[in-house]
């Protein structure tokens, strides 16, 4: 498995959630279930994330 990939992918679903947060908090008032999902959102990608950053660190050394 390509966890390189894997890793670049869980980073941009998290930086997109982590936009959506701060466009929430700073800009626009987004409705409540959208925020419930990105946040849903972000809990499961931060497990993902957490182990594709991991396997790559591993696989390199």
């Amino acid at each position: 498995m390509n966890y390189k990939k894997l890793y670049l992918v869980s980073l941009a679903i998290m930086v997109f959630a982590l936009l959506l947060m701060g466009i929430n908090g700073t800009f626009y008032e987004m409705n409540d279930w959208v925020i419930r999902i990105v946040g849903i959102v972000m809990m499961i990608n931060l497990v993902v994330l957490v182990y594709s950053f991991m396997k790559y660190k591993q696989k390199d050394t």
